[in-house]
């Protein structure tokens, strides 16, 4: 009656050291030629030139509590910083078609591990994403805040103590309003000119490695710009 037991749990081992392995493969980087990729090469020799060390369950949690437009920046940058320790210059990777140039100078400006990198870049892409949603409520809350039928930045002409401090208040929400919406306009029109060069560089073509690098940051974009409120 012991066999049957031992077996089950030798195959639960089995199966879960499978799934490390497995998680561990998708976080390689392979040189294929002059290109990159994040799966083995097809037809040609190829060689891992980086690796994800972060244990996979700590990587699970950490995904889960990101924004997977973050996510996808974050891979990104750990992609570049790979190619980067494989010795792709950065001049190199601002000529790849549809790339995040401010990405890019962003990951070569840093020292650190491509784990490192990656953990920053995540950061400040959450950051940023606290800043617009900050912005977009700010605008939200002004626009409640506003009488209806009222004209943003219109002056009053105070009859009392009362009055006058009303007329404080009013100026004070018009004027947060206005650093919102310039804010937001700010960073939409941004998102909107990436998004652009990217849908250009999408109709040029490339190669396969190249349009899923273009689709992921398309996909990024999209996402920030709905986060944004855009």
């Amino acid at each position: 009656m012991a066999k049957p037991i031992l077996s089950v749990w030798g195959l639960a081992a089995v199966l879960s050291l499978c799934g490390v392995l497995t998680a561990a493969r998708a976080q390689n980087l392979y040189r294929c030629g002059s290109t990159y990729q994040d799966h083995p090469c097809n037809g040609v020799d190829g060689k891992v030139v980086g690796r994800n060390v972060q244990g996979a369950g700590q990587g699970a949690a950490a995904a889960a509590s990101l924004d997977p437009a973050c996510q996808m920046r974050g891979s990104a940058a750990q992609k570049m910083m790979w190619e980067r320790e494989s010795g792709r210059t950065l001049d190199e990777q601002l000529g790849k078609p549809g790339v995040d140039a401010d990405l890019a100078r962003n990951v070569y400006g840093r020292r650190g591990s491509s784990l490192d990198v990656r953990k920053a870049i995540e950061a400040d892409c959450v950051k940023e994403m606290e800043r617009a949603n900050d912005a977009a409520a700010l605008l939200r809350a002004a626009s409640k805040a506003q009488p209806a039928g009222a004209v943003p930045g219109a002056t009053q002409t105070p009859v009392s103590v009362a009055g006058a401090g009303a007329a404080v208040a009013s100026s004070s929400t018009d004027d947060v309003a206005r650093r919102a919406a310039a804010q937001k306009a700010a960073t939409c029109s941004d998102l909107a000119t990436d998004l652009s060069a990217l849908n250009q560089a999408q109709r040029t073509g490339g190669d396969a490695a190249q349009m899923d690098v273009l689709a992921a940051r398309v996909r990024d974009v999209q996402s920030r710009k709905r986060a944004a409120g855009c």
